[in-house]
């Protein structure tokens, strides 16, 4: 488990590393996807490209705050803070900026229509995790009972 925990912390500093470096390439990586990738029927003109890359860097805010947070939960599991309700509190904001995510793209379904699948992908991973949330919840419930039991 502690393999697995510590994994699981490099890939979320590097997962925050690679949403420093998206922030600062950001409007370059955008002008390149739309003018190589983007189709003659895309509504993203020059006019709209300045909303398009406010509605990019919003996305980055929700990523950023999830990967602080789950930053913070691996440390919790690292330190055997697994059942209790911080951890559980901890996961349910992980599921807001999940469900942040999913209008963010939704919103992008205006001018990229495969936005509508990755929102859709956010919006289950947010529901997922409310699960996983509540299933803390009933574990950390029986750790207490079987604390207080001699």
């Amino acid at each position: 488990m502690k393999r697995t925990t510590r994994i699981a912390q490099a890939l979320t500093l590097v997962l925050l590393a690679g949403l420093v470096a998206l922030a600062i390439c950001l409007p370059w990586l955008l002008r390149g996807y739309i003018s190589k990738f983007a189709y003659e029927n895309t509504t993203v003109s020059s006019a709209s490209f300045g909303i398009v890359l406010t509605l990019c860097y919003c996305v980055l805010i929700p990523g950023f705050f999830a990967g602080g947070l789950m930053a913070g939960l691996l440390r919790r599991v690292s330190r055997g803070l697994i059942f209790a309700a911080p951890s559980a509190l901890i996961i349910r904001l992980i599921a807001i900026c999940c469900f942040a995510e999913c209008a963010i793209f939704a919103l992008f379904t205006v001018y990229f229509t495969v936005s509508l699948g990755i929102s859709f992908c956010a919006l289950f991973l947010g529901i997922a995790l409310l699960v996983v949330a509540s299933v803390i919840d009933v574990g950390t419930e029986i750790k207490t009972e079987n604390d207080y039991t001699v």
